[in-house]
């Protein structure tokens, strides 16, 4: 298993899926759930994920899953 460093995180490709969500609609996101990749990022880059979709969600509601080994 590969292990994803931050510096490895499509910053802007996560920009895109969160605009086109809210584009298209979506009242709110849920990031980092058991069925994505979130069991191959370490902590501090988990938390970096969800930053980014927490801030580009401005006031739309998050939830954020916690369900990795180790939280």
């Amino acid at each position: 298993m590969r292990v994803i460093h931050r510096s490895d995180i499509d910053f802007l490709s996560i920009d895109r899926m969160v605009d086109f969500y809210f584009e298209v609609g979506c009242d709110g996101l849920t990031v980092l759930g058991v069925l994505g990749e979130s069991n191959k990022l370490d902590p501090a880059e988990a938390l970096a994920v969800a930053e980014r979709v927490i801030k580009r969600a401005k006031d739309k509601p998050v939830i954020v899953g916690v369900s990795s080994p180790g939280f």
